[in-house]
């Protein structure tokens, strides 16, 4: 039986908060074709050690 996962990256969102905000971002950033929604709440970027460095 399978779970229903759209294999269609608009479909697919990730979300993070607080450190997870930069993760989430950063996923996203690096294979788009995984994911096509970003949800980064209250992300921590200058606590991440590299976070200040992300390729905007």
């Amino acid at each position: 039986m399978g779970h229903g996962f759209s294999r269609d990256p608009a479909q697919r969102t990730i979300v993070g908060i607080s450190s997870g905000g930069i993760c989430a971002f950063n996923a996203a950033w690096h294979d788009p074709g995984a994911f096509g929604r970003v949800l980064g709440h209250c992300g921590s970027f200058v606590n991440i050690r590299g976070g200040t460095t992300s390729p905007i």
